[in-house]
């Protein structure tokens, strides 16, 4: 009379056992947290090691101009954050397009005055008027070795997609199919079209690839963490979004039809 009831226990003590974990995992970032250890980011140009430690990202050189422009900038009053411009290179590659040649990224910020936040990949907020915008130039970049090897760009996903999927998650954002398409179409069109990948040939297209699929495992951790739901109004979103490929599928095997006929018909075949 037992045995219809194995089989839901089971779930049961599954479920369980990943809400314990949870807790425990809550309470072990409650305590770091207590003691002045938890870092969940750090700020840009710097890494946190396997110790714990933080220091400076050994991918990241300055540029000729660049320290003499950041000294000249700290000795100003009239100013809270500097903004640089930073060249990335992927697989030993350095960009044509200025997305990826000069994109500004907050570097210096004066201490007491603007905070970082502990949002992965976000930026401080500084008061209007009080960044100092570095010319698009590339005597002063700071030059970024991104993703050196494919490896190194898994890693990346490895470490970052998960955290920042943990930050949709503690914002209270929700999981739905038509944001998920929605932002990995804007970021798709921002790397393949506005980017102008061509610019740099097959580096050029490889990076553009790379960062658009970072962001769908980013997605793919929100959706995994949201408890991988499975919604009808999701899937009719999804058999919406791709009726025109279903068309094409279908006029594909239209045109097909006679092209293998004529195959058939060719002289010398049996």
């Amino acid at each position: 009379m037992t045995v219809g009831y194995v089989a839901p226990l089971q779930g049961t003590m599954s479920e369980y056992e990943l809400w314990t974990m949870r807790n425990r995992l809550d309470r072990g970032r409650v305590h770091k947290a207590e003691r002045g250890e938890l870092f969940p980011n750090v700020p840009l140009g710097y890494v946190k090691l396997p110790s714990g430690e933080v220091a400076m990202d050994p991918d990241e050189r300055v540029s000729p101009g660049l320290a003499t422009a950041l000294r000249e900038a700290s000795a100003r009053d009239d100013i809270d954050a500097v903004e640089i411009p930073f060249t990335h290179f992927d697989f030993g590659h350095r960009p044509t397009h200025r997305l990826h040649r000069f994109e500004p990224r907050p570097r210096m910020y004066r201490r007491g005055v603007v905070v970082w936040p502990a949002e992965p990949n976000k930026h401080p907020d500084v008061a209007a008027g009080r960044t100092l915008r570095l010319p698009d130039s590339d005597e002063v970049v700071m030059i970024h070795d991104r993703n050196r090897s494919v490896v190194e760009a898994v890693d990346r996903v490895i470490r970052y997609a998960p955290a920042e999927a943990q930050a949709m998650i503690d914002r209270g954002e929700t999981f739905t199919a038509r944001r998920m398409f929605a932002t990995l179409g804007g970021k798709a069109r921002k790397q393949f079209i506005h980017g102008e990948p061509w610019l740099d040939g097959v580096p050029g297209f490889m990076r553009a690839g790379v960062l658009v699929a970072f962001h769908f495992y980013v997605w793919a951790c929100f959706w995994e963490l949201s408890g991988a739901p499975k919604t009808a109004e999701d899937d009719a979103y999804v058999l919406r979004i791709t009726a025109p490929l279903r068309g094409l599928r279908g006029l594909l095997s239209v045109v097909r039809a006679p092209l293998r006929l004529l195959r058939l018909l060719r002289p010398g075949r049996r």
